[in-house]
C-alpha cells in the first residue's frame, strides 16, 4: 500500500486553517486597494476594474468580516482594517448600492471612535455621503459635523476643507442657502495654506451657484468669473465650460441674452472640441436654446432643444429629458403652436411622473393648463392649474402654489368671474413677494392690471402698472414690452 499522508490533530488543523483564511484576507485587501487605484488613475481601464471588483466582491466582503472579527488580537487584521477604512474611491459607489455601502462603512467603524485616527474620520466622511446618497441629509449633516469637530486643529486640514465643502452642499440641497455659503467660505480659508487651486475653483463655482439662486447677481458672477479664470489657467477644460454655463444663466438674469448666447456656444465649442458627447453637452445645448428663446430666435430654440432631447434619450438620462420637453413646450407656445406645446407637457409630466419628480409635476401640470386655456379649452385649464396648485401646496412649492393661483386667476377673468380672478390674483401676489421673487411679483402686477381693465377701473390698472414697472428685472423684455402696450392703451382710452 502506498504511503499514507501525514495526520494532523485538530490543533495542527486549526492553525493551518487560521494561517490560510489570513493570507487570504491580505489578498482581496490588497486586491481592493490596487483595483481603486487603477479605477481612480487610469480611466480607460474603469468598466474592467468595476467588473472584477464585481466579481470578487464577495471574497473582498469575506476579507473585511474576517478583519472586524480578529482585529482585537491580531496585529495583521488591525492593519488590514486600517487600510480598509482609507478606501474613498468613487468605484465603489458603482459597485454597491447605496445601503450595501453604508453596511460595509458601518461595520469598518471601530466600536470606540480615536479621532486622532485620520483613516476612521476619513471613513465618516464616506459614511456621510453614502446617507446623503439616500436622502438622510440630517444625518449626514450629524457625521460631517462631528468628523469636523475632530478635525479642526489637529493638523488634517484636508478632511477639514472637504468636510466644510460636503456640508456646504448639504445644505444648499436643503435650499439653506446662508449656511451653504457660510461653510463654503469656511472651507476656501482652509484651502489658502495647500495651494490646490482646483478644489478652490470648484468651491468658488458653487458659491457662484447659491448667489444666482438668492438672485445676489453681481456676487455671482464675481464667483464664476473667478472660478472660470483659474480653470482656464490650469488648462481644465471641462471645468472652464462648466462655469461658462454659470456665467450665461447670470447674463440671463440680468438683461444681457446676447451675451448669454456668446457664453452658451463657446461652452458647446469646447465640449464639442474635446469630443464629449455626454449629459454636459445636453446641458450646454440646452443652455444655448435658452439663450436663443430670450431672443425670439425660435427655431434656432428648437432645434437646440431637440438635439438635447436626442442625447438625453440617448444617455436615459430621464430628469434632463424631462427638462428638455419642458423648455420645448416654451418655443411651441412662444410660436403659437399649442397643441405642440400640450403634447410636449403631456410628456415631461409622464416622465416626471415615472421618476417620482413632484416638484417638475407641478410645473409640468401648469404648462398643460396653459396651453389648454391658449386653446381655448377653459374648463380642461382650470382642471390642470386646480391640479398643479394641490401638488404644490403638498410639496411645499411656493413658487408652483404663486403661479397656479396666477394661471386660475387667468382663467377666471375670461370666463368674466372677476371676484374669484382678483381673489386668486392677490394670492398669488403675496406668494410672490413673500419668497423675494421680484419677477413673479411683477409679472402678476401686470395680471392685476389686466383685471382692472377689464373691470372699468382703470385708475387702479395704471397704478398695478407702476407698481409692476417698478420691481420688474431689467432682464423681463416681454413683460416690460406687454407693461408698456398696457399702459398706451389705457391712456388711449
Amino acid at each position: 500500500m502506498g504511503n499514507r499522508p501525514e495526520r494532523l490533530d485538530r490543533s495542527e488543523v486549526a492553525t493551518r486553517s487560521a494561517r490560510v483564511q489570513r493570507t487570504l484576507a491580505q489578498f482581496y485587501a490588497a486586491l481592493l486597494l490596487e483595483l481603486v487605484a487603477r479605477y481612480d488613475e487610469a480611466k480607460d481601464e474603469r468598466p474592467s476594474v468595476l467588473a472584477k471588483l464585481r466579481t470578487e466582491w464577495h471574497n473582498i466582503s469575506n476579507s473585511q468580516e474576517w478583519s472586524i472579527h480578529h482585529a482585537p488580537n491580531d496585529p495583521v487584521a488591525e492593519e488590514l482594517l486600517g487600510l480598509l477604512r482609507g478606501v474613498t474611491s468613487s468605484a465603489l459607489k458603482l459597485v454597491l448600492g447605496p445601503i450595501q455601502r453604508i453596511k460595509w462603512l458601518e461595520e469598518l467603524l471601530p466600536e470606540t471612535q480615536d479621532t486622532d485616527d485620520e483613516k476612521v474620520l476619513v471613513l465618516l466622511g464616506n459614511l456621510a455621503n453614502a446617507y446623503a446618497d439616500i436622502d438622510q441629509a440630517s444625518k449626514a449633516i450629524d457625521l460631517l459635523r462631528s468628523l469636523l469637530s475632530a478635525a479642526e486643529g489637529n493638523g488634517f486640514g484636508k478632511i477639514e476643507m472637504t468636510a466644510l465643502a460636503q456640508l456646504g452642499n448639504l445644505y444648499a440641497n436643503q435650499s439653506e442657502l446662508d449656511k451653504a455659503v457660510q461653510f463654503y467660505r469656511r472651507s476656501l480659508v482652509s484651502l489658502r495654506d495647500t495651494d490646490n487651486k482646483l478644489a478652490e475653483a470648484s468651491i468658488l463655482n458653487n458659491i457662484g451657484h447659491i448667489h444666482r439662486r438668492k438672485s445676489e447677481y453681481r456676487e455671482a458672477q464675481d464667483a464664476f468669473q473667478q472660478a472660470h479664470d483659474t480653470f482656464e489657467a490650469m488648462g481644465e477644460r471641462v471645468h472652464q465650460a462648466i462655469t461658462l454655463g454659470g456665467l450665461a444663466t447670470i447674463a440671463r438674469s440680468i438683461g444681457e441674452p446676447e451675451r448669454a448666447l456668446m457664453l452658451q456656444t463657446e461652452r458647446l465649442v469646447i465640449f464639442r472640441e474635446l469630443g464629449v458627447r455626454n449629459l454636459d453637452e445636453a446641458k450646454a445645448l440646452s443652455g444655448l436654446g435658452l439663450a436663443q428663446y430670450d431672443l425670439e430666435l425660435y427655431d434656432d430654440a428648437e432645434q437646440s432643444f431637440l438635439s438635447a432631447l436626442r442625447i438625453t434619450r440617448e444617455l436615459g438620462a430621464r430628469a434632463s429629458e424631462a427638462m428638455d420637453l419642458g423648455n420645448l413646450g416654451l418655443v411651441y407656445a412662444a410660436r403659437g403652436a399649442f397643441e405642440q406645446a400640450y403634447d410636449a407637457s403631456v410628456q415631461q409630466f409622464e416622465v416626471a411622473h415615472e421618476l417620482g419628480d413632484k416638484l417638475t409635476e407641478s410645473n409640468a401640470l401648469g404648462s398643460m393648463g396653459t396651453a389648454a386655456k391658449n386653446m381655448g379649452r377653459l374648463a380642461v385649464a382650470m382642471q390642470f392649474k386646480q391640479k398643479q396648485l394641490d401638488l404644490s401646496r403638498k410639496i411645499g412649492n411656493q413658487r408652483g402654489q404663486a403661479s397656479a393661483h396666477g394661471g386660475l386667476s387667468m382663467i377666471l377673468l375670461e370666463l368674466e368671474d372677476y371676484d374669484r380672478a382678483w381673489s386668486h390674483h392677490l394670492l398669488s401676489l403675496q406668494i410672490f413677494q413673500d419668497i423675494g421673487d421680484v419677477a413673479g411679483e411683477g409679472r402678476q402686477l401686470i395680471n392685476g392690471a389686466q383685471i382692472e381693465i377689464t373691470r372699468g377701473n382703470l385708475e387702479e390698472a395704471l397704478a398695478c402698472l407702476d407698481e409692476a414697472e417698478a420691481v420688474l428685472p431689467t432682464s423681463c423684455r416681454k413683460e416690460r414690452d406687454e407693461l408698456t402696450q398696457l399702459r398706451r392703451s389705457i391712456q388711449a382710452a
